[in-house]
């Protein structure tokens, strides 16, 4: 089976926009891990907009600075809370390239 999935390269902060929604919406939440199927997450490095307490609908969500990731593939995890504490997860890939060569 192949999953087709983008992958962006990123050397500089991002900002993820998109939408945060959900029936009985709490709160949302973003960490990121190294590789394809992290390990672990971390949150070192994202900034949420509003602490994540409000929903959103196509706006800048939250900020990435990739100097916290490793060099590499790393994804990038949403997770969406509602008040039941069902929650909802998304993932952005992004191919991280913190070592900038300069030519003479």
């Amino acid at each position: 089976m192949f999953y087709f999935f983008p992958v962006y390269t990123i050397e500089n902060e991002i900002t993820l926009q998109g939408n945060v929604e959900a029936e009985n919406f709490e709160s949302y939440n973003a960490d990121m891990g190294f590789g394809l199927n992290p390990r672990g997450y971390n949150k070192e490095g994202v900034i949420l907009r509003y602490d994540g307490k409000r929903e959103m609908n196509d706006e800048a969500i939250f900020r990435v600075d990739p100097s916290f990731l490793s060099d590499g593939l790393n994804t990038i995890r949403l997770a969406v809370t509602d008040f039941n504490k069902k929650i909802i997860y998304d993932y952005v890939y992004v191919y991280v390239d913190n070592v900038n060569v300069a030519y003479p």
